[in-house]
């Protein structure tokens, strides 16, 4: 077969061939014939003026016979005019007077340039036309000379060539679609095993392509082919592993990131930056930043980035929402990574800093706690301690009563550095310190015992009761009878006289509830959010018959949430108040393996 279609091949060049030669041939033969005719109008040329130079004067019917004579012996069309391209005589009107003007580009071209010649296609009669003129001095006066030769013997010539190359192109045509059909019974079989297997490609992976052929060139183009797809497939595969590490730092970031182009469209946001700022992504994407409310976090920080991506300098700025969350904004410019380096667009990075405001403020308030705490007592013990500078002078009475003052604000002292060392013991403590099983039944017995002297004095009875199994606890034991204490101790301190406190413990879904409540002159409404605040007392004077320094339940709330609980307060004014401490209860068969192991910090 491949001996058959190289046979086809070669006689299809060769009947190419014929045809080119064949074209080549006419139009040499067409230019020979040309030539001549142009040759010999030159010479009929000569001749006609030869006759005008014999004629005694300038006389029209005299030229008008010259032209009809030149006519009959060259079978020429003659035109003669005068420099302004008057028709002088022509030919074909015979004898007959002429008038007007008559130009054609070999006339004017003779004038120009004194002589000229032209082959045109006469397509009125089929025939090819050859032109000659040229310009002699008549006289007086500069006159053209035209003869116009009508080439009809070319045209049996043509006919029979056109007829001749029809005949060979058709041949050609039907060679050429024997060829393009052996090709494509050839070709097309494979070309579409070929577009078939790129039509299935799986889309998350690929196969070889199976296309036999023993055609070079198909195998070959089947090779590249499979192995640009392996390329491109391991590509797609890079590609997708970096976007999916990308979409998962951005996704796990605790910090909101937003990015724009220089045409203010918003490019990328991460999940932080939408919880932060309360919307979805469809929200987001909206349109241009002019799309979005202008009053709202995303509209005040999209205005921002616009500004920032038309003077190119970067900015911070504080926003506060609506439901008093602070956001820190820090915009910067982006440039291209690559050369040169042109500006790109803006990029936001959101953090929410109301816990970090909030300590601070915490830490303000601290501080100014303590300080007004040493404050007073030092400012008592100084004053008297110039009073007792006077010792000579002072009474016994007054000695003593001062000295009673100093030892008191001294105590209060002591028990406030106690309280804080306490708490920084506690925290520091806290996520590492050993734990282990305990029952804290026994530990909530004894809490009567350490404050029985006040109680006694008093005339207070403390009434402990428990409902079913009391079951053990995960922790430290200290830290469990510090916890109960502080609230005992407050329950003591803002009783009545004569009165009684109740501790009752009882389990409910899988939690230890105990409940402290006294029968005390309570607390405000107001007062309730805020009693777990370091230094906050519901009693605002600081000259109270109830001692304290305003750590006791803040150092109770965070033993609490170390044993993985929670405490709730209820008081009203005049009737008492109750602390609730719920607490998870542990299974000793899940724990036991874990006593004294450090356990991670909640």
């Amino acid at each position: 077969m491949m001996h058959v279609s190289i046979q086809r091949s070669m006689i299809t060049l060769m009947i190419l061939l014929i045809f080119l030669l064949s074209v080549g041939f006419f139009l040499y033969t067409v230019n020979i014939i040309v030539d001549q005719q142009i040759e010999q109008g030159f010479s009929d040329l000569y001749h006609t003026l030869q006759m005008m130079e014999r004629m005694p004067q300038q006389h029209g019917a005299l030229l008008s016979r010259i032209a009809l004579e030149q006519e009959e012996v060259t079978g020429a069309h003659v035109v003669i005019v005068d420099d302004q391209f008057r028709l002088l005589a022509d030919s074909h009107l015979g004898m007959q007077e002429v008038s007007g003007a008559y130009l054609n580009a070999d006339i004017s071209e003779a004038k120009q340039h004194g002589a000229s010649s032209s082959i045109v296609r006469d397509r009125s009669r089929g025939a090819l036309l050859v032109s000659v003129a040229m310009s002699s001095t008549f006289g007086q006066q500069q006159v053209i000379v035209s003869h116009s030769y009508s080439l009809d013997h070319t045209e049996g010539f043509m006919r029979g060539f056109l007829f001749f190359m029809v005949l060979l192109a058709l041949l050609l045509a039907a060679l050429t679609a024997l060829l393009v059909s052996e090709a494509l019974l050839r070709y097309q079989k494979p070309l579409q095993k070929f577009l078939t297997h790129t039509r299935s490609l799986p889309k998350d992976g690929h196969s070889p392509l199976p296309v036999d052929t023993h055609v070079p060139e198909l195998h070959q183009l089947v090779e590249n082919f499979n192995t640009l797809q392996e390329r491109y497939m391991q590509l797609i595969e890079t590609d997708n592993e970096k976007y999916s590490k990308i979409n998962t730092l951005l996704a796990t970031v605790k910090t909101g990131i937003i990015m724009v182009g220089v045409d203010n469209e918003i490019t990328l946001v991460n999940p932080k930056a939408e919880g932060l700022l309360q919307v979805n992504t469809r929200e987001l994407f909206t349109g241009s930043t002019q799309e979005h409310d202008p009053g709202s976090l995303i509209g005040r920080i999209l205005s921002q980035m616009k500004l920032v991506n038309a003077e190119q300098q970067g900015r911070v700025i504080s926003l506060e929402g609506e439901d008093k969350k602070i956001i820190d904004v820090d915009i910067a410019v982006m440039y291209n990574k690559y050369q040169p380096h042109e500006h790109c667009g803006a990029l936001a990075i959101l953090r929410d800093v109301t816990q970090i405001r909030h300590l601070e403020r915490l830490k303000d308030e601290f501080v100014s706690n303590v300080s007004h705490e040493l404050r007073t007592p030092l400012t008592v013990i100084s004053g008297f301690a110039e009073t007792l500078q006077s010792w000579e002078l002072l009474e016994d009475a007054d000695r003593r009563t001062a000295l009673s003052l100093i030892s008191m604000e001294t105590d209060r002292l002591k028990d406030l550095i106690s309280e804080l060392l306490k708490l920084s013991r506690i925290e520091g403590a806290m996520g590492t310190a050993k734990k282990q099983l305990f029952d804290p039944l026994p530990l909530i017995e004894k809490l009567t015992a350490s404050l029985a002297e006040v109680t006694q004095r008093r005339g207070i009875r403390t009434i402990i009761s428990t409902e079913g199994a009391v079951p053990q606890l995960y922790g430290r034991p200290g830290w469990f009878r510090q916890m109960i204490f502080n609230i005992y101790d407050n329950a003591v301190k803002y009783a009545p006289d004569l009165d009684e406190i109740l501790i009752r413990v009882h389990t409910r879904e899988q939690q230890l509830i105990i409940e402290v409540e006294d029968h005390g002159s309570g607390m405000a409404p107001e007062d309730l959010p805020r009693i777990f605040e370091r230094f906050y007392r519901a009693d605002k004077s600081r000259n109270s018959r109830v001692p304290g320094t305003g750590l006791g339940l803040a150092i109770t709330q965070r033993l609490v949430k170390e044993f993985g609980g929670t405490i709730d307060v209820t008081s009203t004014r005049g009737r008492g108040t109750c602390f609730t401490v719920r607490i998870p209860a542990e299974d000793p068969r899940k724990t036991a393996h874990s006593t004294d192991s450090p356990v991670p910090r909640s």
